[in-house]
């Protein structure tokens, strides 16, 4: 192509890091706009490769600085059986509102104003961040920020469980040192 935007539904981790000379070099010519993490079962019962949905801008390179939109759309409001020779309509079925959220993806990445708020950057399923130009950051799990720090009630919790175990390690009569 030589302008406009294209988008591709790819395997994540193509090739457990041999597709990185492949991205690399979409990147030198493309500008990665969004990236999609699809749910894991989107292909049931054909395929058990996890995908993600990759959106371009043609014929401009990509910079370090340019933004990128990730969505974990991994739940879309769809449930899917692996019944290989059924209908559709038995092979998936909408269970939580599946055209609300892919309306809703749609207009994240198309920057519009959206209707629902089933994926925002305050509950974590949308991510706006840069990547390098290696071509080996593009999904969404690379940049989820992942808090380990306890919160004061979990902090406050987990005190409480070890002065317990230790009152009554004491009142047994079990000695320890510590």
């Amino acid at each position: 192509m030589a302008n406009g935007y294209a988008c591709i539904l790819i395997q994540e981790n193509a090739g457990s890091g041999q597709g990185d000379v492949y991205t690399k070099k979409i990147l030198e010519k493309n500008t990665l706009l969004a990236s999609i993490h699809m749910p894991d079962k989107l292909f049931s019962g054909k395929s058990t490769a996890q995908t993600a949905i990759y959106l371009f801008k043609v014929a401009r390179p990509h910079e370090e600085d340019d933004i990128v939109t990730f969505v974990d759309f991994s739940y879309d409001g769809y449930v899917r059986q692996s019944r290989k020779k059924s209908t559709q309509e038995v092979n998936l079925k909408d269970i939580d509102n599946a055209i609300d959220r892919y309306a809703e993806v749609e207009a994240i990445i198309l920057g519009k104003k959206t209707k629902t708020n089933y994926y925002t950057e305050e509950n974590g399923l949308v991510i706006k961040d840069c990547i390098s130009l290696k071509g080996n950051d593009w999904t969404f799990n690379q940049h989820k920020k992942v808090n380990t720090f306890p919160t004061e009630e979990e902090f406050k919790s987990a005190v409480n469980d070890y002065l317990a175990w230790k009152i009554s390690s004491i009142l047994r009569g079990e000695e320890f040192n510590g």
